[in-house]
């Protein structure tokens, strides 16, 4: 069995709002949605190599839906941590924190979706004969 790529789906309030947020702050574009009665009820957003799926919570304005999606945390390779960081204030996204010093000089940074999302930002790895190595 050969995989050829995974595909995160997430399950979001408001479809139109991540596609938004994606596309406005991370550079994804929107490649196919899906509307029922007005309503975006599904995404698949690309920026480059990766992909990213929308889809709207079953849950919808239910009393037993979820505030944040605290359990989930996606993990970004980015070539220039500071440019993005500087980019991303730019456009109004506060809740950037300053750069963290995570051991071995790496500096990450964080922060969350509409949705809740925990988004890490870190240094591209570095392919050293077919290995990944963490920068």
């Amino acid at each position: 069995m050969k995989l050829r790529s995974l595909v995160p789906v997430l399950d979001v309030r408001d479809v139109d709002a991540s596609i938004e947020f994606y596309c406005g702050a991370l550079g994804f574009t929107l490649q196919d949605k899906v509307e029922w009665g007005g309503k975006t009820e599904w995404a698949l957003l690309c920026c480059d190599q990766v992909h990213l799926m929308l889809s709207v919570s079953q849950q919808g304005d239910s009393e037993d839906a979820p505030s944040q999606h605290g359990d989930g945390m996606f993990f970004l390779y980015h070539d220039n941590l500071e440019s993005l960081q500087v980019y991303l204030g730019s456009r109004g996204y506060e809740s950037v924190p300053d750069a963290l010093q995570l051991g071995r000089g790496k500096r990450d940074f964080y922060l969350r979706d509409p949705d809740g999302y925990v988004l890490w930002f870190s240094h591209k790895p570095v392919i050293d004969g077919g290995t990944a190595t963490g920068s």
